[in-house]
């Protein structure tokens, strides 16, 4: 089948086909034939209603819920890791909190809170608006994108500033480059989200390079020189991870950390006891890469009513990757033409698969790692820079091309609602919980009881 015919209507799959046989079963209900345009009927506004109420009430019940995170929540302590016990990972969060705690005498937990949401909300804001026209907003709203952050109950974490960072840095780089104050501005913003978490460089410095070489070769120069000019370009950006990963934390900072913050703890909960011991991601900085491997290396011999949780996990990267290739209705502006959306999506999210594919070793938070996936993905794709990727534009191709079976089918809106993407440990109750009814309903339950 040619990649044209990704987009006809016409393409239909045989009767003793597996997508034949989906198709009697699920009766346009989950996926349906590209070229029905199922998301501008009246189910598809229906379901796009019901994301976004559950995402408002979800993200409500999350903040009055997190009021109460405390020692013992990884949400919180990533936040409030600082440098009290000396320059450590992820301390510029917890730095900034607590210089404006003491100016505001508003207390770190609750400008974490904060700082999270309006993150989340100034992201989820240029989603909405960086795709009009190009996705469906049911997938911006669904856990495929944006709503990943509050129905995984990731909301309260850095990873949508993280995100946001990226967007403006990439935002930059399509406006200026090669500018010299532009690479300055890129490299600052980069800079400030690996000093906030290590995952900021997985997702932005390799897409930085690939997309600054692929400029580079554009205008006439050769793969090597490109590729050298831009990893110069963004050097510093290196030389920070480097950096970072040299002061990854110990058993002494950690303590000193934890004992700086209980003020904070003794707020939150002033009947409990046990705070001396530093928990949760505070307590991570005493680990080693080696002890993250082990996690990881755990989950691919766990199972959930007898289905392998590593397969859960490639299967939610697959379906997220059709949902987005079938979804994308039209090149970005700015993309060069012709352009076609599958493929173009598809090499970026090649190239962000695999410069984030570090992530999946050292860590088990593989939901949060899909989200940055798909969310930098998207975001890349939407600045029409993914034309001319050395190796991923290609490879973009080839896929688009030997999954034309699979891009004859598009998800149709309920889909949406069955899609749930849990932060971390995948199970099938999880799994269901991560739901947009699900999330909603165990947000209401905790924040009750």
């Amino acid at each position: 089948m040619s990649s044209a015919s990704v987009n006809d209507p016409t393409v239909r799959t045989g009767p003793t086909s597996l997508l034949g046989v989906a198709r009697r079963l699920v009766g346009g209900v989950i996926v349906a034939p590209v070229g029905t345009e199922p998301e501008r009927g009246r189910t598809s506004a229906v379901v796009t209603a019901i994301l976004a109420t559950a995402l408002a009430i979800t993200i409500a019940l999350s903040v009055a819920r997190a009021t109460r995170f405390g020692v013992d929540s990884w949400s919180i302590t990533e936040w409030l890791i600082n440098y009290q016990g000396g320059f450590v990972r992820r301390g510029l969060g917890g730095a900034v909190l607590s210089w404006l705690s003491s100016a505001t005498a508003v207390a770190p937990n609750i400008l974490a809170i904060g700082a999270s949401v309006v993150a989340y909300l100034a992201l989820l804001g240029w989603f909405l608006r960086a795709t009009r026209g190009l996705l469906p907003v049911a997938v911006v709203l669904s856990s495929v994108l944006a709503g990943g952050f509050v129905f995984g109950e990731y909301l309260i974490r850095k990873d949508a500033l993280l995100v946001l960072l990226f967007v403006a840095a990439t935002t930059i780089f399509r406006r200026s480059w090669p500018g010299g104050l532009g690479t300055v501005l890129i490299n600052l913003l980069v800079c400030i989200g690996v000093l906030l978490h290590e995952a900021a460089f997985f997702m932005a410095f390799p897409a930085l390079v690939a997309t600054a070489c692929a400029r580079d070769m554009s205008a006439g120069r050769s793969f090597l020189a490109a590729a050298s000019s831009a990893a110069v370009r963004f050097a510093p950006v290196l030389i920070t991870f480097l950096i970072v990963f040299r002061f990854s934390g110990d058993d002494a900072i950690a303590r000193a950390i934890n004992a700086s913050l209980q003020d904070v703890w003794r707020g939150v909960d002033p009947t409990g006891c046990c705070f001396a011991e530093p928990a949760a991601a505070i307590d991570s900085l005493r680990w080693t890469a080696a002890h993250g491997v082990s996690l990881t290396l755990e989950e691919l011999t766990t199972f959930s009513l007898g289905l392998w949780v590593p397969l859960a996990w490639l299967g939610t990267i697959a379906v997220f990757w059709w949902v987005l290739a079938t979804s994308a209705r039209a090149a970005p502006t700015g993309a060069p033409v012709p352009a076609h959306p599958a493929a173009d999506l598809t090499a970026v999210m090649a190239l962000q698969l695999c410069a984030i594919f570090p992530l999946f070793v050292v860590g088990v938070d593989f939901g949060r790692w899909i989200t940055l996936w798909t969310c930098s993905s998207v975001a890349l794709w939407t600045t029409g820079l993914a034309r001319g990727l050395p190796l991923f534009g290609p490879l973009g191709r080839a896929i688009v091309r030997s999954g034309s079976a699979v891009l004859a089918w598009r998800p149709a809106p309920l889909l949406f609602l069955l899609v749930g993407l849990p932060g971390c440990c995948w199970t099938v109750a999880r799994w269901l919980a991560a739901t947009p009814v699900g999330a909603t309903l165990k947000a209401a339950i905790k924040v009750a009881f």
